[in-house]
Formats: structure tokens, sequence, C-alpha cells
């Protein structure tokens, strides 16, 4: 029963996200095989690198350790298909001086396969991830944490594309990093 109830909410889940992206026309895409100019602009700009967390496996899901704010270092998964950043809204809740960064609600009506719900989100403005302010959705995503937390990470939220690309961020997912752009490239 437990089993059911989860899969059920990360299906709602993922398809609230769908249907909240509309589409992710702006994302980059990475190349299959092995790009020899990608890897020499790595190694010419100045780029952070974070690592991945240790998992078990090398084709498991990326999960970064990063800074937020004065709450120190928190896990986020790397999700590159959700177009949006998610915090959770259970996470926000237990910290009260993060309500007021709230600026923002809408309403939405959601379908899964089975019912239809409606929704209420919220965005989060300019909370601090590794020094950059940056926009978050505001969801319920416990199930998820619950899951994460069996395999030893505590992640408080989803970074999606739009975090990666505001930031400059390319992911190599054989190295298991990601690597941040911290000058301006020229086209």
């Amino acid at each position: 029963m437990k089993k059911n109830l989860s899969f059920f909410l990360l299906i709602v889940f993922g398809l609230l996200i769908l249907i909240y992206s509309k589409g992710c026309s702006n994302t980059a895409t990475i190349p299959l095989k092995r790009n020899a100019k990608l890897e020499d602009s790595i190694r010419t700009y100045n780029y952070d690198t974070i690592k991945f967390a240790r998992s078990s496996s090398k084709n498991s899901i990326p999960i970064v350790k990063l800074y937020l704010g004065f709450y120190g270092k928190k896990y986020f998964i790397i999700d590159t298909g959700a177009t949006v950043s998610i915090i959770d809204s259970g996470w926000i809740n237990d910290h009260e001086d993060l309500i007021e960064y709230i600026r923002k609600t809408d309403f939405m009506r959601l379908q899964s396969f089975s019912e239809k719900t409606s929704s209420n989100i919220s965005y989060i403005m300019g909370l601090p991830i590794n020094g950059v302010l940056h926009e978050f959705v505001m969801l319920d995503i416990q199930s998820l944490r619950e899951n994460c937390r069996l395999s030893g990470y505590d992640i408080i939220g989803i970074l999606g594309s739009d975090f990666l690309s505001k930031n400059k961020y390319i992911i190599d997912y054989n190295k298991r990093c990601l690597y941040r752009s911290t000058t301006s490239v020229k086209n």
C-alpha cells in the first residue's frame, strides 16, 4: 500500500512538472560522443567543479551538495528534464525565516491518470545557492525525500535546467561532476 502511494505521488509529481513546464526549448543538448571542443573549453575557461555525492551506481541520479546561504550545505537532485527548480514545501515551512521569500502564488489544475486535482503553486524568490540567488517552485516532495533518505541523502530540492543554464553548468556523467563557467564566453 505504501509503495503504491509513493508511486502514485511520483506520477502526480511528474505530471505536475510536465504540465507546468510547457516545453523545454531553452535547454542545452549534451552530445553523446566525446567532444574535444567542449573538453577544451572546460580546460580553457575558469570552471568551478562540483562533484556528485557518492552513490553505489555510476548510473544513479546525480545528487550534489551545495551551500544554501547560512543553512550550510544541503543536498539537491540534478534533473535536466525539470524545466524549473523545486524546493520542498515542508522544508520551507520548517524554516519560518524563509517564508518571507514567498513572492507569488498561482493556482493550477492538474490531471493524473486517475483523478483531477487542483493545487496552489508558490514561488520562492532569491534563495542563495552557492552564492547565486535562484528562484524555486515550492512543492511537497516529501515522498521523494523519504526515498532519498533511505539511500543516505537528505535532499531538500531538485535543481532543474533553469538552474543549470542560468549558471552555465555543464554535466559530466562519466566524471560525475558539474562544471560551471565563471567567465563569459564570447560567440
